[in-house]
């Protein structure tokens, strides 16, 4: 069976082993009631977002936009074998569950150890707290630390959904490279996301100087597709990232973007991409 995977974080080295290999996957999928005249139903959105997740068959893998607890059952019974981690509010101060970063990890390969979120906002640790612009919605981050099961290392994985106004990316850099240094400094770290922001942003700078873009690492890039040509693909368009670090070198064989289209008219499922690398620890 293969192994793959999509935000994480490994523990020590096993002996002379092989390392393992993971496919990590993020895909912004936009909310199910955005922009219904340009794209398809929800309900048809979520069969390409099955097929999507089959043919890159991710380990882990990291969505964005989805708004509630059934949107990611949905996802689970198209995608099976999966656990999620997403943030759901016991005392239901505002929404009980609100799933905009939500994190999946391939049950047969991890065990759920530790997992949690935090907020882009000066106090990240205050649930609901909204960051540094005067229009937005809540953003966070989820992550989990997952022990891989054939031989008890373990890893951190996380997704984000940083928000588009601005300053949100400026200020969250920083943050979020600080949380992933701190799982770094021991173990591989990957964080995956809708980061919003271009490479040669500052954003982009600021978490590229301390963690690596496997688009970048990649030893081969992919545009996936089903025209008759390859369609065209700006690169340095690009918002949504894989980040990796840790205590050794994370090789990345293949980054992958997908620009498959779907339905009567041709649509692509959302107004993101998905992308996902394969990685070796």
């Amino acid at each position: 069976m293969r192994r793959a995977a999509i935000v994480l974080v490994l523990a020590a080295s096993c002996g002379g082993a092989r390392p393992p290999d993971f496919t990590i996957l993020t895909f912004n999928v936009l909310c199910s009631f955005c922009d219904t005249a340009n794209y398809d139903p929800w309900e048809a959105r979520l069969e390409a977002f099955r097929d999507i997740l089959k043919r890159h068959d991710p380990d882990i893998f990291g969505l964005q936009e989805l708004f509630t607890a059934e949107e990611v059952r949905q996802i689970g019974q198209r995608a099976p074998g999966y656990g999620a981690v997403y943030f759901s509010d016991p005392e239901r101060r505002l929404l009980v569950d609100y799933p905009d970063a939500a994190l999946y990890y391939r049950e047969s390969l991890f065990e759920l150890r530790e997992s949690g979120v935090y907020w882009l906002s000066e106090t990240p640790d205050v649930p609901w707290s909204g960051g540094w612009a005067n229009a937005q919605i809540w953003r966070l981050v989820a992550w989990a630390r997952l022990r891989y099961r054939p031989d008890g290392r373990e890893l951190y994985a996380a997704t984000v959904h940083v928000d588009n106004n601005h300053p949100n990316q400026e200020k969250s850099a920083p943050l979020m490279l600080g949380r992933t240094a701190a799982f770094a400094a021991t173990i591989p770290a990957i964080l995956v996301g809708d980061f919003n922001s271009k490479p040669g942003s500052t954003a982009y700078a600021a978490l590229a100087a301390g963690l690596t873009d496997a688009y970048e690492a990649a030893e081969k890039r992919d545009v996936l597709h089903d025209e008759a040509q390859a369609p065209a693909y700006d690169a340095a368009q690009r918002i949504d990232h894989i980040f990796l670090s840790g205590p050794r070198p994370i090789r990345v064989t293949r980054w992958s973007v997908d620009l498959f289209r779907y339905g009567a008219q041709r649509r692509y499922p959302s107004d993101h991409f998905a992308i996902s690398a394969r990685i070796s620890l």
